[in-house]
Formats: C-alpha cells, structure tokens, sequence
C-alpha cells in the first residue's frame, strides 16, 4: 500500500512560519570542544571555556520575533477552522520560545536562557539531598553490576563483528526493504568525512542519513539506532508529510518531548523484546545531573560526579559539557544548565504511562506535536497510518543478518550519553 501526496490544506500559513522554523540548537554546541577536553583533563580543578560561533546579531532575532508577533495576529484573523488554529498557535508559540532562548544567548544572559531552556525541553526535579544520595548510590551500584555482566557475557557485544560504514548502509537498506514494499518510503545514506556530525532527515518520500566514513557500530548499537532513529524519528515525520496539514511537518511547541519519548520507547521496548536488556540507567543520569546543577554544581564537581558512576574521563567531559551547551559560564553556573536531555527521560514515562493506560499508539506517531496535541488529532481524525513493523519474524532475519545469537544477554557499554544522542535531527536552517 504505497501512500500518496495529499494536497496540503493550509499551506498558505505554513508558508507564512516556514522561514522561521529552523533548528537552533546547533548554534549553542561550543566550537573548542576537543581543545577544551585536552586543556580541562590536564588540569581537571579548572573549569573549561567554551567558545560559540552564531552568525546573527541580536538585531536580527529581535526583528523576527516581531515578524512572528504579526504572523500570529494575521492567523488569528483567518477564519482557519478552530482546531488547526490551536496547532498554528501552539507552532508559533514553539518558535517565540527559541528565539528567545537565542536572543539569551547572543547577550550571554545564562539565567533567561536557562528559563527558555525549561519552557521548550522542561524542568527537571530538583531531588531533595537524602533522595539524591539514594539514587547516587543506586545507580553506582547498578552500573558497577553491569560492568561486572559485560565481562562475564560469553558473548559480549565487542565480540561481535562490528558494522563499518558499508555494513551499517548494507544494514538500513535491508531493513528498509519492508516499509519501501508497504509504504513507498525509501532510504538515503550518504558516507561523508570523518569530521561530520552524523544526522537524520526526511525529504518526500526518504529518509536521509548522514554518516561519517569512519562510523563503527557493534550489531547492537545499529540494531538500537535503527529502532530509535528509523522507527521512531523517521516514521513520525513520514506521517506528517502524507498527511492534509502541512503544520504537523513544522512543529508545535514541546512536539520534542513526544519525538524523543516515542523513539526511546521504542528502542527501549524493541530491544528488551528481543533479548535480555541489562537496565539502562542513562536516563536517570540526566535528572540527577540537572538536579545538581540547579542547586549550584558547577562543570568540574558535575565531572567528578560522571567520574565518581565510572565514566571514562573523556566520556564524562563530553557528557558535562551537553548540560552546558549554550551556557556562558560553566564554572559559575548559578544554578543554570542546558536541559535538553531531560525530554528522554520525561518523553519515555509519558509515552510509558498513555500506552499503559490502553490508548492507541497510532495518534503518537502523527507528525511533530506535543502531547497536547493528540486530543486535537482526534478533533480533526487524523490518525498516523505509517506505524512499525508488527511481523516478528522481519525483526528476527535482521538479528540474524547482523549475526546476533539468539537469545543473547545485550548489556549496552555505558558510553555518557545515548546512542542516539549522537544524530541531529535536522529541520531547516535559517537561510
């Protein structure tokens, strides 16, 4: 059942938010970051300083939020039916939150930005100091436990036969063969440089990866980024571009809680259906670190803390510096963090939590919304029709074309961050 284009309903207003719904958060990753790991674990008592590169004044974003200020008033005009209108002003209200957040950030204000940070990605709770120790000492133990069952796993995942970057290409083409069968979609690879930041996008009917020449993946680690990335990312953004409203290809506000709770569940479920999952305590992680942070932890004590779960110096450098992307002063935080990576966290219990109460995952799987959006795809009746692979059978051939024994105990190498953590997710860029 290839599914066709359908001619988009409202794209007279898409077209008016278009050019201001590009992606921001490439913008806040420091640009001296394998300097400032040499330089930081030299003399890890000093806080690192990060460099930023942005290519708008503040000028220029200040003009664009009274561009989308108009924007707004002129939709509010149209007679556009009341629940796409509820879509379009939760769109708009996701785009004045960024550009506020880059505005914080071209004037080096930590503590607005830190503000915008929360209303876009959420805040974390702040875990009172007995809790803390609790969970500190649960998650040491936890993660010393599964060190000690990947030494002892008679196949461990680097015993197996890793995937370079044509043996993860060879990979994604096959496991794209059924939804290119069913629905039309196909699969894009593109083997770039070494230095490239490996991304995933949609374009029509493909989906796009971008990958270094020099990616090497054990069979686990592909088989988890093909759930997570491909089942879910790229399966919600398919729906949005066959379906009636162009504004579900844009975004409303928090849509990346749901995005990323909905690729994380899958992952999560995906993999513990297939094998024996050793716990996976990444996401508790994240709460605990910002949690820190809120209370007044600066880069070097939340490193020590990394250090203290046994990170490896280079993997706790670079996951303390995700909670300071886009903060200025990282050795006098004053309470204020990045908290994008506690939408994996708070996305999975949503997700957990409606699928658990008997909803139907297809009203998940609709395009880039927020959770509040669902009751309003329910108003307009337009279901996700692009949902993944239910045959168990598919998901068993492509274990064993990765050559995974059946039945093996996958215990992931604790790594400071996500795997997937490592793909952007591309939209638009300014132009």
């Amino acid at each position: 059942m290839k599914l066709r284009h359908i001619k988009k309903r409202d794209l007279r207003f898409a077209k008016m938010i278009e050019k201001h719904n590009f992606d921001i958060i490439g913008y806040f990753a420091p640009t001296n970051l394998e300097k400032a790991c040499d330089q930081f674990l030299k003399n890890p008592k000093k806080a690192p300083y990060f460099k930023f590169e942005c290519p708008f004044s503040k000028t220029e974003v200040q003009r664009w939020i009274t561009e989308v200020q108009n924007i707004r008033e002129q939709i509010l005009r149209s007679k556009m039916d009341k629940a796409l209108l509820l879509l379009y002003m939760r769109a708009i209200d996701d785009i004045f939150d960024s550009y506020h957040m880059l505005l914080a950030f071209l004037k080096k204000d930590d503590a607005e930005f830190y503000r915008y940070s929360s209303k876009i990605y959420g805040r974390p709770t702040i875990v009172d100091t007995l809790l803390e120790a609790r969970l500190f000492s649960d998650i040491r133990q936890k993660i010393t436990s599964k060190k000690k069952a990947f030494d002892d796993l008679p196949y461990a995942n680097d015993k197996l036969e890793p995937l370079d970057a044509e043996k993860f290409t060879a990979f994604l083409k096959k496991a794209m063969q059924y939804y290119t069968k069913k629905f039309g979609i196909t699969v894009n690879i593109e083997i770039g440089d070494d230095n490239i930041i490996p991304n995933v996008s949609m374009g029509g009917e493909a989906i796009y990866f971008q990958i270094p020449k020099n990616t090497l993946l054990d069979p686990f680690e592909a088989l988890s980024l093909f759930f997570h990335e491909i089942e879910g990312h790229a399966l919600k953004r398919a729906n949005a571009v066959f379906s009636p409203y162009q504004i579900l290809e844009e975004g409303t506000k928090g849509f990346l809680t749901l995005d990323e709770g909905i690729a994380m569940y899958r992952e999560v479920s995906m993999m513990k259906k297939f094998f024996h999952v050793a716990e996976d305590f990444d996401m508790n992680i994240s709460n605990l670190v910002l949690s820190r942070i809120a209370k007044g932890d600066d880069f070097v004590k939340i490193f020590e803390v990394l250090r203290m779960l046994q990170f490896e110096k280079e993997d706790a450098f670079y996951s303390a510096s995700r909670f300071f992307m886009g903060i200025h002063s990282p050795g006098n935080t004053k309470g204020y963090s990045f908290t994008r990576d506690y939408v994996y966290e708070f996305g999975y219990n949503l997700v957990s939590e409606y699928l658990a109460s008997g909803e139907d995952i297809c009203w998940l799987y609709q395009g880039l919304i927020g959770f509040p959006e669902v009751d309003i795809l329910r108003l307009l009746n337009i279901p996700a029709t692009i949902l993944p692979a239910t045959e168990p059978q598919y998901y068993e051939n492509l274990i064993d074309f990765l050559g995974i024994p059946r039945k093996m105990t996958y215990v992931k190498k604790h790594r400071g961050h996500h795997t997937a953590h490592v793909f952007q997710h591309k939209k638009r860029r300014h132009s």
